[in-house]
């Protein structure tokens, strides 16, 4: 199979020759992992503010990779971030950001204000967002999926970058949102509505440019667990946010039913979401993203008694094993998560995070091989998952 058909088909549960593998990774990560693989041609010249970066193909094939991600521009006249060279960078939305440089070297961005603190409900109702369909966001976007779709197998996965909760939630001032779901539940309902026209605007414009190369779409950056469980109760996510992502959701598949049957879509949640699983299968979500195992009750066992009515993605630990594990470790907790998730498909290998600058190489490289290794599938079984390192 190709990578294109390997991924589609683990979405969809149906027949795989290998659990796909997929990875993305900081900038400093992938210096790291360049100057250990002696790939000194291979360079990257951005990141966002977390310091993802959009891989390489060269580098996405070198390392057996079977995803590729590609994303959108701001809106003018906000220019992208120059990462590592900013200072301060100010979003479309008005929220600042200023550089932070950890000892280890790594560079992150933290934001410094929140621009919708003191607005009252008469100033969300005359606040306006940018202009959603502006062409600047769009720029090169056809051109290089284009590229990627015919000189590679990759299946091209898009992050545009959608938030109706983490970003008002830090434009607004986290506590200030909060007492608002509870007092104020309309100025929540009004941020998001606002939110909601804004991206499904942007996502199906970029689905008409772009949607027929892509495979999958991350379709947002929203984060419901916590570390110890979910960061608000099931009864307000039903309340205030569910209605509006199931009508982002129909919005998105019915633009890909028209450009790209085949496409899907990948909600991405943080944390512990044990408690909104059956909600996020209710709104259409098809691959569940990012599996953190040592966050709450999100544990692989529990996942597990979902196999069959959504896909996974994620699951390999970032927090203990692929920071500070060894690379028996890695292989150790890629066995367990194959074991647990796959049944063998409707799993997609990854770290349950971006692969930060304290991951040892070594330890990448083990991720990769130990997919490759234990995740080969034939007539329907896994063959090969108990291999020596």
């Amino acid at each position: 199979m190709t990578s294109r058909e390997r991924v589609l088909a683990a979405i969809d549960r149906k027949p795989i020759d290998r659990i796909p593998l997929d990875m993305v990774i900081t900038y400093s990560a992938f210096y790291k992992l360049a100057k250990y693989m002696r790939w000194d041609h291979l360079k990257v010249e951005s990141a966002n503010i977390y310091g993802v970066t959009y891989t390489d193909p060269e580098m996405a094939l070198r390392m057996n990779l079977d995803c590729i991600y590609v994303g959108l521009n701001p809106p003018s006249p906000t220019a992208p971030l120059r990462y590592g060279i900013d200072k301060e960078y100010t979003n479309e939305f008005g929220q600042i950001y200023r550089m932070v440089t950890q000892p280890n070297g790594t560079i992150e961005y933290e934001f410094i204000n929140n621009p919708l603190k003191d607005f009252t409900l008469e100033d969300f109702e005359n606040w306006e967002l940018p202009n959603p369909e502006d062409d600047a966001v769009f720029e090169g976007l056809e051109e290089n999926c284009r590229y990627i779709y015919n000189n590679t197998d990759l299946a091209i996965a898009a992050n545009f970058g959608a938030s109706f909760f983490n970003a008002p939630s830090f434009m607004r001032n986290m506590e200030v949102y909060f007492v608002d779901m509870g007092e104020e539940p309309e100025i929540i309902e009004l941020i998001t509505k606002k939110f909601l026209d804004y991206y499904t605007k942007m996502y199906n414009k970029a689905l008409d440019i772009a949607g027929k190369y892509i495979s999958f779409i991350r379709t947002d950056n929203d984060d419901f667990g916590t570390q110890q469980g979910p960061m608000i109760s099931l009864s307000s996510f039903r309340t205030l946010f569910k209605p509006y992502f199931k009508q982002f959701y129909d919005s998105i598949k019915a633009k890909f039913a028209q450009v790209n049957p085949d496409g899907r879509l990948m909600k991405h949640s943080c944390g512990d979401n044990t408690i909104f699983l059956d909600d996020f299968i209710e709104i259409g979500v098809d691959l569940l993203d990012p599996l953190q195992p040592l966050a709450g009750k999100m544990s692989r066992e529990f996942l597990s008694h979902y196999r069959g009515m959504i896909s996974f993605h994620g699951g390999i630990d970032t927090q203990k094993v692929l920071p500070s594990g060894t690379p028996e470790d890695v292989y150790a907790d890629v066995r367990d998560a194959i074991r647990h998730l796959a049944s063998p498909t409707g799993y997609i290998c990854a770290s349950a995070h971006h692969i930060l600058g304290d991951v040892p190489p070594q330890n990448v490289i083990a991720l990769r091989d130990a997919v490759l290794e234990m995740g080969q599938v034939k007539d329907g079984r896994l063959v090969n998952l108990e291999p020596s390192l």
